[in-house]
Formats: C-alpha cells, sequence, structure tokens
C-alpha cells in the first residue's frame, strides 16, 4: 500500500489538486466542485497516513514487544 502511494496515488492526489484549482480558476467548474476534488485528493493522502501510521505500529510492536 504505501508503495502503490508513491507510484500511483501520490501523482494522482498531486494531478487532482492541479486541475481542480485550474479548473477553477478558468471558471470551468464551481466551488463546490472545486471543494469535492480537493476532497478526494486529501483522502487520497490520508489513506496514506494512516497505512504509515499501521506500518509503523507493527514495526514498533515487532522490534519493542516483550518476548
Amino acid at each position: 500500500m504505501l508503495e502503490n502511494y508513491q507510484t500511483s496515488g501520490k501523482p494522482l492526489m498531486q494531478e487532482i489538486m492541479k486541475t481542480a484549482l485550474t479548473s477553477y480558476q478558468l471558471g470551468e467548474i464551481d466551488f463546490f466542485q472545486f471543494v469535492n476534488s480537493y476532497e478526494n485528493a486529501t483522502q487520497i493522502q490520508l489513506e496514506f497516513i494512516i497505512n504509515l501510521l499501521t506500518h509503523n505500529l507493527l514495526a514498533i510492536k515487532i522490534l519493542y514487544y516483550p518476548k
């Protein structure tokens, strides 16, 4: 999941944000559509952060769990 974010999730998130901002500035979309697009992009980023947290917590348990 973490590698998938780096290869496809992050570029997709950045493209969504860039396209939404450009489209809004040119008047092609309204504010609601702009916010919706940004929300979708931040959801991709949030899922990555949650997956990273889960990965790190698992690594900590493996390394420091009393035997």
